[in-house]
C-alpha cells in the first residue's frame, strides 16, 4: 500500500511537469503595499501597530486610542463598516473597512477607492484588543489588583477566595450562596480603592447571587465614580 501511494505521487508529479504551466496564485496585497499606493496618491498613511493601513484624517480624533467605531453614512444612511483609530500628536490615524468610511473627504475617498481597485485582494485585519499595548497594560494592572485582593482575603480567613485564572477570565469568583454579612466582612478586610481594579464572577449561569444585591453593597465601599 505504501509503494502504491509513492508511485501515485510520482505519477502526479510527472503530469505536473509535462502539462501546461499554471498561473501562480496572486499574493494578497500587504498593508505596506496599500499604504504605498495611498502615499503615491498624496494621502498621509502608515502601517499601524496591528498591521492596518492607517490614514491621517483631518479635524479632531474620531475616537480614543484603540477604539473601534462603527460609522454611518450621512448621505446614504448605509453602514460604512468598522473603523479603528490610533491617536498620536499628529491626530487620528484611521483604519477603515472600505473607502466608504471617507465619504466626507472626497480626496481621501477617491484615492482610497483607486487603491482598492488596484489591490482588490487587500483586506484590513480585524482589530484585536488583546494586541493593543494599552489594553495589555490595563489587564496586567487588573490582574495585579485581583491577585492582591485574593491573597488578602485568604490571609483574612476567607479560604474560598481563589486567585483569578487568566486562562478562564479574570475576576474574583463568588459562591452563589454567599451571605451579605460575609461579603461585607470580605470587603471590610480587603477592599482598597487604590487597588480597586477588581472584577467579579458568580459561580452560576444566572450571574446573580441568591441572597442579596451584590452591586448595592459594593457601591458602599467604592469611591465616587468607580464601577465594579
Amino acid at each position: 500500500m505504501r509503494l502504491t501511494a509513492i508511485a501515485l505521487a510520482a505519477a502526479v508529479a510527472l503530469v505536473g511537469c509535462t502539462g501546461a504551466p499554471t498561473e501562480p496564485e496572486p499574493e494578497t496585497a500587504s498593508a505596506a503595499q496599500f499604504v504605498a499606493c495611498l502615499k503615491a496618491a498624496g494621502v498621509e498613511a502608515r502601517v499601524g501597530t496591528q498591521g492596518h493601513a492607517l490614514v491621517l484624517v483631518g479635524g479632531p480624533p474620531t475616537g480614543e486610542p484603540g477604539e473601534v467605531v462603527r460609522h454611518e453614512s450621512s448621505a446614504e444612511g448605509e453602514a460604512q463598516g468598522w473603523s479603528y483609530s490610533e491617536v498620536d500628536e499628529s491626530g487620528s490615524w484611521d483604519a477603515a473597512e472600505s473607502a466608504a468610511y471617507f465619504a466626507n473627504d472626497p480626496d481621501i475617498h477617491d484615492a482610497y477607492a483607486a487603491c482598492e481597485a488596484k489591490h482588490p485582494d487587500f483586506t484590513q485585519p480585524e482589530y484585536d484588543p488583546m494586541k493593543d499595548p494599552e489594553v495589555q497594560q490595563q489587564m496586567a494592572a487588573q490582574q495585579e489588583d485581583e491577585l492582591a485582593f485574593a491573597r488578602c482575603a485568604r490571609d483574612a480567613g476567607f479560604a474560598w477566595v481563589a486567585d483569578p485564572d487568566p486562562a478562564t477570565g479574570s475576576g474574583i469568583e463568588l459562591p452563589l450562596d454567599l451571605a451579605e454579612a460575609e461579603f461585607r466582612d470580605l470587603l471590610t478586610a480587603c477592599w482598597d480603592n487604590e487597588r480597586g481594579n477588581v472584577s467579579w464572577r458568580v459561580g452560576s449561569d444566572s450571574g446573580q447571587l441568591d441572597t442579596f444585591d451584590f452591586f448595592e453593597v459594593l457601591e458602599e465601599f467604592m469611591g465616587p465614580g468607580e464601577e465594579g
